[in-house]
């Protein structure tokens, strides 16, 4: 995770648990590069990221302004997303991954998918580019909690979201940043509610459809 990123996570938090309420500032930008440690650049990269994703308006002359976001969350069906590949005889899907680390679990977007808190916890990241025969279809983030045993998913929750396509979106996915891309996260949950997986799949919009059978389908 980028230092602008961990900023970001940082802020989103603060304003998803109140710290900073709708209509009130948000730091100055020297105040963030001070308290992070980073440059203005740095600072204004997870600034742009916080407007993009709905949480400020940047105001000329007065700074970062913390707005309403309305939600309106699609859930999806109790149905595992098990498989996400479409059944295409003559198509070979396939996946590579890109990514194994461990690091803290992101708060946003997983937080809207539980009731629990959600604190710091570390987390096994593995990233994977999905394809169908050579054309990119998606990038699936897996974040593996280290302190539950491997369980068998009993319970599933799904959201669906658009989002602007990132600098890796465009990179891996062969799209321009900026363009939409389809957002599916998703808590995967044992028996007795332990976390057994966190999930983000993001889509290029034009490799998805979404069915209301309970199914996602591309």
């Amino acid at each position: 995770m980028g230092k602008f990123e961990a900023i970001y996570q940082d802020l989103a938090r603060d304003i998803d648990q109140g710290k900073y309420l709708a209509g009130s500032l948000l730091p100055s930008e020297k105040a963030l590069t001070e308290t992070y440690g980073v440059s203005r650049e740095t600072v204004r990269k997870a600034l742009a990221l916080l407007t993009d994703r709905g949480y400020i308006q940047r105001i000329m002359g007065k700074g970062s302004l913390v707005v309403e976001r309305p939600r309106y969350p699609v859930w999806l069906s109790t149905a595992d997303l098990q498989s996400e590949f479409p059944q295409i005889p003559e198509v070979k899907p396939s996946s590579t991954l890109l990514l194994e680390q461990e690091e803290t679990l992101p708060y946003v977007p997983f937080q809207a998918l539980t009731k629990q808190p959600l604190g710091p916890a570390l987390v096994l990241h593995r990233l994977f580019l999905r394809r169908l025969g050579s054309s990119p279809l998606a990038l699936t983030h897996h974040y593996l909690p280290q302190q539950s045993p491997p369980s068998s998913p009993a319970s599933f929750l799904h959201q669906l979201a658009l989002e602007q396509a990132t600098p890796d979106d465009a990179q891996q996915l062969k799209l321009r940043v900026g363009e939409p891309v389809v957002v599916v996260t998703s808590l995967l949950s044992s028996a007795d509610g332990r976390p057994v997986l966190y999930r983000i799949s993001r889509y290029r919009p034009d490799r998805f459809r979404f069915l209301t059978g309970g199914a996602l389908k591309v």
